[in-house]
């Protein structure tokens, strides 16, 4: 079976950023805030981008539309190098591959009605006139379950889910091969979360769209991407479908990051670690997680890992990938954090509470 075209490829992304310090700022450095990441995204498939805040996760997503520039790298859509291109060609691209961002009401113009900004797009990228525009909004509301007659409404009129939902009307709007969605639900209560999940599910199904899901709630995560990619310091740390990453992690971050995650069941798991801190320093050799690593030798130290294959689809950025133990079937804390999570909203669901 032939496996689907490939949306996004993504070779060797790094964004240096050059930080000014000590006193009146003489001191200059430069930090990679995104080092040498590669990933690709097949048609209809949705990669997860997770890790802590500083991860790198965010400043990739921007890269990615180049709402940023990047240092080196290459950004490929449909084959198409966006890295490279001027900005006047760069825009007429851009239609190609929308973001949701995580706060819907600063990501909407207060000031302009919600009509106009679905049909603005529409107008901009020449996919139709003003008296089509109209139309085409009608069914976006409804395809994100709004009511049409909302489109003459203003974003402070609508709830924060509501207002989620227009800002993903908005990234359909000049249908995408890609969608980047940039921790889309982690402000949303959880029950409107919940709905938004299964709007985008939905969405991706009827539309065979490409996503880029970040977040930091490896519960979400769980339930919503086909393989995960889990960031460290700006580097891809390791790679794979979400259930062999989250079920048997090769990495020792990935794994410590699993067990750090608390449970809304307290007699779920006895105790869950806590992910000691990360000062931000380094030695600039060796692996950057090597401060940090229960499995450090003076190799990690000296050396730093590639991304190797560790099984089928599965890669790690480890000298010592075979050693990390990997969790009992069945044992894995997201997959109970995310039934328990989906419990709760069952609950609330059946009590009638809606978004």
């Amino acid at each position: 079976m032939t496996a689907p075209a490939l949306t996004l490829d993504v070779k060797d992304l790094t964004k240096v950023f050059r930080v000014q310090g000590g006193l009146f700022g003489r001191n200059i450095r430069a930090v990679a805030a995104v080092n040498g990441v590669s990933f690709s995204v097949r048609r209809g498939e949705t990669l997860g981008l997770v890790g802590e805040s500083g991860s790198g996760k965010s400043t990739t997503a921007r890269l990615l539309l180049r709402l940023i520039e990047p240092t080196s790298g290459t950004i490929r859509l449909n084959g198409q190098d966006l890295s490279t291109l001027p900005p006047s060609e760069l825009r007429s691209r851009r239609g190609g591959m929308q973001m949701v961002f995580q706060d819907p009401f600063a990501s909407l113009n207060p000031r302009l009605s919600i009509g106009y900004q679905l049909a603005e797009p529409l107008i901009v990228h020449g996919i139709c006139g003003r008296d089509e525009a109209r139309i085409r909004v009608a069914a976006l509301l409804e395809r994100v379950g709004l009511n049409p007659r909302h489109a003459d409404s203003y974003p402070h009129q609508f709830s924060g889910g509501q207002r989620q939902r227009i800002a993903i009307a908005r990234a359909l709007a000049v249908e995408p091969d890609l969608v980047v969605a940039d921790e889309a639900v982690s402000a949303l209560d959880v029950s409107v979360r919940a709905q938004i999940l299964n709007l985008i599910a939905d969405i991706r199904a009827e539309s065979n769209l490409s996503i880029v899901f970040i977040s930091h709630d490896l519960g979400v995560v769980w339930q919503i991407v086909d393989r995960v990619a889990v960031m460290y310091r700006g580097r891809i740390v390791e790679m794979g479908p979400v259930k062999t990453v989250f079920g048997e992690p090769r990495h020792p971050y990935t794994r410590e990051l699993l067990e750090a995650m608390p449970l809304a069941r307290p007699g779920a798991r006895t105790a869950h670690r806590v992910l000691p801190p990360d000062d931000g320093a380094g030695s600039g050799t060796g692996c950057a997680f090597a401060a940090r690593c229960p499995l450090v030798t003076d190799h990690c130290r000296e050396a730093s890992p590639p991304l190797a294959d560790v099984g089928p689809d599965h890669a790690s950025a480890c000298f010592r990938a075979a050693e990390v133990t990997p969790f009992e079937p069945g044992v894995s804390p997201v997959p109970a954090a995310a039934q328990d999570r989906l419990r709760r909203l069952q609950d609330r669901f059946l009590a009638g509470e809606d978004a």
